[in-house]
């Protein structure tokens, strides 16, 4: 049996190439990656995919270069990030620290490199953890500068015209099977919005995490951390409606929301039904699951919630995650200086 068999099985799902290409060493050393990130960090999918991609990435270099993960030095790691991103990472910072990004012609922006930094810097603390290097070579590289982008929002008029919309759409459906999809995606999108979940959380709630006239549910968020999310009386009526005529779906599964095998929704499905909403809303804006979590944080802080709330609502480990939405909650921000400033007051 090949060594990389039981990886391969894993990691189906996560689309990674040239598994077999791999010398037998540095497959062991990216299975050991794989368990630390889903087992110790609890990673999503995505990041998993993204860490693992960029670690691949980095030992098949190693493996054309004939070179051993002990004997992985900072020349051989600018020489890599050289290679993949066109920058000159042999070029010396005023403070002597060797800083990505330098190159006008660079193959991968700012934010991409910065990720590729990370999931080296994580593996090599792993290696490290684990005694089989004693240094970590990547400590003498910055990570890139880059701006954050600001969230886009779904404006709250746009927001009602939406939730308007599908609950007339509903009403207006003759057609049984159109009708209760209907109901299942206003219950979905009025519980991301007023409760500021992630895709992948509202996902993974089961019918036995439900409890009869309570708003509080508790989930499991990023990074396997528990946290108690709320839902408001909207989302709580769409949510009773979708659960009246739930067993139409032939439940096989029980995940609270379906498709229409009975089986689990997954976040693609529900990216495609928002998508097509759109278009027969006539909403010209583009659409997102994230953005009712956008939304959902902006609007609080808009209406004077404490940053510090918001941020356990969100399940923002770093109050840094959520202070990004201070940037984009301007109305708020303006009433502030309107009422507070001396000279910002109105005269009248």
């Amino acid at each position: 049996m090949r060594l990389f068999y039981n990886l391969e099985k894993k990691l189906s799902e996560l689309n990674l190439k040239n598994l077999s290409e791999m010398d037998p060493s540095f497959q062991k050393l990216l299975e050991r990656f794989y368990g630390y990130l889903y087992a110790e960090r609890g990673l999503s999918v995505h990041t998993l995919r993204a860490y693992l991609f960029d670690v691949q990435e980095f030992l098949l270099f190693l493996q054309r270069e004939a070179m051993d993960i002990q004997k992985t030095d900072l020349q051989l790691v600018r020489s890599y990030f050289t290679e993949i991103t066109g920058s000159n990472f042999h070029k010396k910072s005023p403070d002597q620290r060797s800083v990505t990004g330098r190159s006008s012609g660079r193959k991968l922006n700012p934010r991409s490199q910065a990720r590729k930094l990370s999931s080296l810097k994580t593996f090599f603390r792993l290696l490290i953890r684990d005694d089989i290097i004693l240094e970590n070579p990547l400590n003498r590289i910055s990570s890139p500068k880059f701006y954050q982008k600001l969230p886009s929002l779904i404006q709250p008029a746009l927001m009602s015209d939406f939730f308007n919309e599908l609950e007339l759409k509903e009403k207006e459906s003759e057609e049984m099977k159109k009708k209760i999809l209907l109901v299942r995606d206003r219950a979905l999108y009025e519980m991301l919005y007023s409760s500021g979940m992630r895709i992948s959380e509202i996902l993974s709630i089961r019918i036995s995490d439900l409890k009869k006239n309570d708003s509080r549910i508790k989930i499991l968020g990023k990074g396997n951390r528990e946290r108690i999310v709320f839902i408001g009386e909207e989302a709580k009526k769409a949510l009773n409606s979708y659960l009246s005529v739930r067993e139409k779906f032939n439940p096989v599964s029980e995940f609270l929301f379906l498709n229409f095998r009975g089986m689990r929704m997954d976040p693609r499905g529900v990216r495609y039904r928002l998508s097509e909403l759109k278009k027969k809303s006539g909403i010209s804006e583009r659409l997102h699951p994230h953005k009712f979590r956008h939304s959902f944080a902006t609007d609080l802080l808009n209406s004077g919630a404490d940053i510090r709330a918001v941020q356990e609502m969100l399940g923002h480990k770093s109050i840094s995650s959520t202070q990004i939405y201070t940037s984009v909650s301007k109305d708020r921000l303006r009433e502030i200086h309107r009422k507070c400033h001396p000279h910002g007051k109105n005269s009248s």
